[in-house]
């Protein structure tokens, strides 16, 4: 299939290379990043759900969107840049880096839909593009990736794949906040020629990576 060979071509490069895996919550993200951890020469970032869980951010934001939608978004755009910084490309033996999601959807999709759908004020929409692009600005280098690879699923197929792996602080989430992804994520990545993705069409029936992602 497409991902293997992706994965084969990537393995074979011998080059410093920085990939990303986009998509909706429940697309399969996760999933992608562990087969992309089993390849040699490929060093793979999980998002930082484990993080955000233990601090109780993901379900209280979720449980109440308007109270926590800056603060949630803070934190998951801290612990992303954390992570993506961390990840240095300096020897052969981790010279393809492979994350799961971007400090960019995080802005673009998660960010921009709170905004459009009043969840989250002018005035913290403000705030957050400020330092957002304050950080961003000394981590470009860090954070444009050579490669997204988008996992593009309908709403309600990720709608049933989050349902499957039931986490409980995901238990809240409406069919109309994947759907308002979707547009995001479509909008971002396949309307604007700057990123030039590769997308990978998830089919509804395929729910048999439903752990995570």
């Amino acid at each position: 299939n497409r991902l293997a060979e992706i994965s084969a071509e990537i393995s074979s490069m011998g080059l410093s290379l920085r990939g990303v895996i986009e998509g909706n919550i429940g697309a399969g993200k996760s999933s992608v990043v562990n087969i992309f951890n089993k390849i040699s020469g490929v060093e793979a970032i999980q998002e930082s759900v484990k993080i955000w869980e233990e601090l109780g951010i993901l379900k209280d934001f979720y449980g109440d969107p308007k109270k926590f939608a800056l603060l949630f978004q803070s934190v998951a755009f801290a612990t992303r840049l954390a992570s993506t910084s961390s990840s240095m490309i300096t020897d052969d033996s981790s010279r393809v880096i492979i994350s799961e999601r971007s400090v960019w959807a995080d802005r673009y999709c998660f960010a921009e839909n709170l905004a459009e759908d009043g969840t989250m004020t002018e005035k913290e929409i403000k705030i957050y593009q400020i330092w957002h692009r304050i950080l961003i600005n000394g981590h470009l280098d860090k954070t444009v990736p050579d490669v997204i690879i988008y996992l593009r699923a309908s709403p309600e197929t990720c709608k049933r794949r989050q349902e499957i792996r039931a986490r409980k602080s995901e238990d809240q989430i409406p069919l109309e906040y994947f759907q308002k992804l979707h547009s995001k994520h479509e909008e971002w990545l396949l309307k604007d020629d700057e990123w030039n993705p590769i997308a990978i069409g998830i089919p509804s029936h395929e729910l048999s990576l439903t752990a995570s992602g």
